[in-house]
């Protein structure tokens, strides 16, 4: 892989979240917007 391509996906990675929620068998999974209104206080730039 090219350096340059290398770093525009490092640069991208940067300003996105990845991650992984686990549930309790049973729960209901949370909306989009209920999963960024738990986060935001946790991360600003949500």
């Amino acid at each position: 892989m090219p350096d340059e391509e290398y770093q525009v996906g490092l640069a991208a990675c940067k300003h996105n979240l990845h991650g992984r929620i686990i549930w309790s068998k049973g729960s209901t999974p949370l909306k989009v917007a209920e999963v960024k209104s738990k986060l935001s206080p946790l991360w600003k730039t949500l």
